[in-house]
């Protein structure tokens, strides 16, 4: 019963998180601020979850779930950062094939810190995952350069800050620990840029429906990817969550009229989904 609640918080996670995706192409064909965007939605999100959080206030007597919480927003505000950058360097599609590689470092870190175990289904699930997100954003050329390392660096660090939420997540109620992961990159954000008030006013006056949408999407896929922590091993919702793409790519075909090689797109989303059903099933 518990593993069927985890599936479908994960799968929840999945449909809303494509949702995310498809808001972020149309806002970023529209503003080109993205530093000033990522902060703005950072804290209208964690503004959002902070109500929630006050009236459920209920936190750990230990020490070690603050760490836990404390390295996560550490690694999700990198990640922010390596993220954004790797967006000025590189193209959407090769972005997407080297992120999908964050399953493999997400089965290590599991293995390391949460003693996951590493089965046979797990690791050829996550490379038919990662086959399937490359034959979806396939390009003819691809090398190694700044912004893949970058992308790399940033598929590291959110399989890491995953397990670390997955390690907090159990000390926590879902809205107080939400509240935090957003304000954390919000704060860093805020110490690293200059007259971000001005450059969120600007964002809010032209574009607030795009950006409400965003945060409304983002604050309810965060809700189901943490409590689907709470019943799966993080290695299962983390590769359960990564239908995202397939559901992105639909509904980029659907939606946003993105009908190039659509034959090869499909192929690749059923190679994605047979990935996580080898994982989820076995």
């Amino acid at each position: 019963m518990a593993l069927s609640i985890g599936i479908i918080f994960a799968l929840a996670a999945a449909v809303l998180n494509a949702g995310v995706a498809l808001n972020a192409r149309v806002a970023m064909r529209r503003v080109n601020d993205v530093t000033g965007w990522g902060f703005c939605y950072q804290l209208l999100a964690g503004v959002v979850y902070l109500f929630p959080a006050i009236l459920l206030l209920s936190l750990p007597s230990q020490p070690l779930p603050y760490l836990f919480m404390l390295i996560s927003g550490v690694l999700w505000t990198v990640y922010v950062f390596l993220s954004w950058s790797s967006h000025q360097h590189t193209p959407t599609s090769i972005r997407q094939t080297v992120n999908a590689t964050k399953n493999i470092f997400v089965i290590l870190a599991a293995f390391v810190l949460l003693n996951e175990a590493i089965t046979l289904p797990r690791i050829a699930g996550s490379l038919l995952i990662i086959g399937g997100v490359a034959v979806i954003s396939y390009q003819k050329k691809f090398q190694i350069e700044k912004g893949t390392l970058l992308t790399l660096g940033s598929a590291v660090t959110q399989a890491v800050a995953r397990v670390f939420d997955k390690m907090a997540i159990p000390y926590f109620n879902t809205p107080t620990y939400a509240a935090a992961q957003y304000f954390l990159p919000a704060i860093g954000i805020g110490i690293t840029q200059k007259g971000l008030l001005e450059r969120v006013r600007v964002i809010l006056k032209g574009h607030w429906r795009i950006m409400g949408f965003a945060v409304l999407l983002a604050v309810s896929t965060a809700y189901f990817q943490f409590e689907s922590y709470r019943y799966l091993d993080v290695t299962v919702a983390v590769m359960i969550m990564e239908l995202s793409t397939v559901f992105a790519t639909i509904g980029g075909i659907v939606l946003l009229k993105e009908r190039e090689n659509v034959p090869r797109k499909l192929i690749g989303a059923i190679v994605v989904v047979l990935g996580v059903y080898i994982i989820a099933a076995l």
